[in-house]
């Protein structure tokens, strides 16, 4: 990629506060074309993969952050990509075909937030089991702790890939 090329990508953004991560704001269609260029930047790695909910909006905002292992340059070490997604039916791209690593993270996001990654080669829960938590998400806003508790079931405690 040519440093104008570079250039272009990078000043999408904008510099958050302390930390100096580079924020680029996206939208859903977009999503996958971002990503491939900051990999071509260097950006290989894929720290986190989570969402934050507004349901008072009405939508949850995909949120992934990715870094450089090395950089001699004046390039922020990371990036966050945030896209907005309709709370009703969170969907975007799945981003595994860019940095593999992000399967695993993608999954999780299903099972806390109840985002689909379309194209995802393995999208289930990780954690919480279909038939116990279907449409419950714990990490959006709206979840409440059942009282009487969640029992426990034979299969919980072993490792699920």
């Amino acid at each position: 990629m040519t440093a104008s090329k570079a250039s272009e990508v990078l000043s999408r953004g904008t510099i958050r506060g302390k930390d100096g991560a580079l924020v680029i704001n996206t939208t859903v269609e977009e999503l996958v074309n971002v990503a491939r260029e900051l990999k071509e930047l260097g950006y290989t790695h894929v720290v986190s993969i989570t969402a934050i909910d507004y349901p008072q909006e009405n939508k949850i905002v995909l949120v992934v952050h990715a870094s450089l292992y090395e950089a001699s340059d004046d390039r922020p070490k990371v990036v966050e990509i945030r896209t907005e997604l309709n709370r009703e039916s969170p969907v975007a791209p799945t981003l595994t075909g860019v940095w593999p690593s992000a399967e695993f993270q993608e999954r999780e996001a299903y099972d806390h937030f109840g985002i689909v990654f379309d194209g995802h080669p393995d999208l289930r829960r990780v954690l919480l089991l279909e038939e116990d938590f279907k449409g419950v998400y714990p990490l959006r806003k709206d979840f409440v702790v059942p009282e009487e508790g969640i029992e426990y079931k034979e299969g919980w405690g072993e490792l699920r890939g």
